[in-house]
This record gives C-alpha cells, sequence and structure tokens, in this order.
C-alpha cells in the first residue's frame, strides 16, 4: 500500500514540474514575442539612417523622447519639401520616377512626380498629388504625355506651368492649373 501511495505521489509531484514547465515556457515565449512585436529601443545608428531617409523623402520624423515616460511633441501637419527633388522614389510600383517638384500653385500644396509607366518606358507621365491642409496627401493622379515622348523630368517651373525635358531633349509645359499638357 505504501508502494502505491509513492507512486501516486511522484505522478502528482511529475505533473506538477511538467505544468510548471509549460506554464513557464508559455510566460518567456510571450515575453520574448512581446519585445520582439514592439518598437522597443532601436540602435542609435539605425535610427539616424531611418530619420535621414525620412528627411530625404520629405517626411520629417518627430524626436523620439528619451524617456518614455515623457510627452511626446504634438506636431502640424506634414512639411513636404518644395522645388526640385533628383530622387526616383515612385509612390506606385506603375511608375518609375525620374525627379520630382513640391510647391505651391493658388494655395494648393502640390507634389508633381516626373517619369515614365514602368510598362512602357517610351511614355512619358506625370503623377499629381494635392497636399492636404491636414499634411496628408491625395492619391496620385496620372497625366500621360504625348505618345513615345519618353520618360519625363522637371526642368523648371514658373508659376503654375512646369517644363519638363526628356532624354531625347523633347520639351513640354505642365499648366498645374488646367491639369493639362499646353
Amino acid at each position: 500500500m505504501e508502494r502505491i501511495g509513492r507512486s501516486r505521489a511522484s505522478i502528482a509531484l511529475g505533473a506538477l514540474v511538467v505544468l510548471t514547465a509549460i506554464v513557464g515556457a508559455t510566460v518567456a515565449y510571450r515575453h520574448i514575442a512581446a519585445d520582439a512585436s514592439s518598437e522597443g529601443p532601436m540602435p542609435a545608428n539605425k535610427r539616424a539612417r531611418l530619420d535621414r531617409e525620412a528627411a530625404s523623402r520629405g517626411h520629417r520624423r518627430a524626436a523620439k523622447a528619451a524617456d518614455p515616460r515623457t510627452e511626446r511633441p504634438t506636431s502640424g501637419p506634414a512639411e513636404y519639401e518644395t522645388g526640385i527633388m533628383n530622387d526616383d522614389e515612385s509612390p506606385s510600383r506603375e511608375f518609375v520616377v525620374r525627379n520630382r517638384w513640391g510647391g505651391k500653385v493658388q494655395g494648393h500644396q502640390y507634389i508633381v512626380f516626373a517619369g515614365a509607366r514602368t510598362s512602357d518606358v517610351s511614355q512619358g507621365v506625370l503623377l499629381v498629388q494635392e497636399v492636404t491642409a491636414d499634411g496628408g496627401a491625395s492619391a496620385p493622379v496620372p497625366y500621360e504625355a504625348p505618345p513615345g515622348a519618353g520618360a519625363l523630368r522637371v526642368v523648371s517651373v514658373e508659376g503654375p506651368r512646369i517644363t519638363l525635358s526628356t532624354d531625347a531633349d523633347m520639351r513640354y509645359v505642365f499648366n498645374m492649373i488646367a491639369l493639362r499638357f499646353e
């Protein structure tokens, strides 16, 4: 009889050890998974690189507070770069961008991407995006250059008129008020 009691006690102790191991493993897994999915601390060099990349695209990141209990600064509308920028970041995979222009026309803020269709680089395209008062932006609207124009590049801007050129040195003018090529 004593042997059966010890056997039951051994089984109960073994079950308790297994249950403790399972609970401990679950807690550890959830703790690790929570750390991996949250922002957590980011190495300073990676944070600096991401900030530089965001700034080059015209998006400014609010500096992260050193103390997480400190209130983050509230920011106003996003600030967009103005003028002609030589970058190739496209708002859509359907387009190859040569450069872009950002600025105001008749009180409205715009971002204009110049380039071509990915599927047909001989088809020049302008993507026009209006920036809203709260700093957001509308979906880019494509405006096709005359057929066979090739990829476009912004050369200059005077008032509402954007002067564009192609690799073949052809010149086009896009009117931002009429939203059409002249």
